[in-house]
């Protein structure tokens, strides 16, 4: 088995060197070798055709009937609320199908793009920064900041034309 290692980091500190890298395993065609499959759209789609189902039957789910709250709104709509209750990560579960292919493209010939995507991440704590905050506000205003100011329903509740209620 080969591989590709890009050192993006040297810091010395007295007699210690210490190295920051990124290694990438390589089958004998420069072909990248993936080790973890996703499986986060399959266990999606299994949790929205479950809650869905289990709604469009008349039950709760665990934390509804915890809470003592049961859903009410027009049939048919219980996978679509199921799916826009959970689409950020529907969303990021497509990402990562969509960016499959390029987990598994051919490496050869790419050091030079490593190390300028290397240099970016070394150079700069922007990124660590700035796209987490866009995410939890973005994830915010979809769950309507529920714990902050409750108007009755989240916005997916809104669109499906639903409503949780004691039950």
């Amino acid at each position: 088995m080969n591989s590709i290692t890009l050192v993006y980091d040297v810091t010395r500190k007295g007699n210690m060197t210490q190295r920051k890298r990124l290694t990438v395993a390589l089958d004998d065609s420069a072909t990248r070798i993936v080790t973890v499959w996703p499986v986060s759209p399959l266990i999606l789609a299994l949790y929205i055709g479950l809650l869905g189902y289990r709604h469009q039957r008349g039950k709760r789910s665990p934390g509804e009937a915890a809470l003592g709250l049961r859903l009410h709104g027009p049939g048919r709509r219980f996978y679509l609320r199921e799916a826009l209750k959970l689409a950020p990560f529907v969303i990021g579960a497509v990402v990562e199908l969509l960016l499959l292919p390029l987990q598994t493209a051919n490496l050869a010939g790419t050091v030079a793009v490593m190390d300028r995507v290397a240099a970016a991440i070394a150079g700069s704590f922007a990124p660590f920064l700035i796209i987490p905050l866009a995410l939890i506000l973005a994830m915010g205003w979809w769950y309507d900041w529920f714990w902050l100011r409750w108007r009755g329903r989240a916005r997916y509740d809104r669109i499906c034309d639903m409503e949780m209620r004691r039950a």
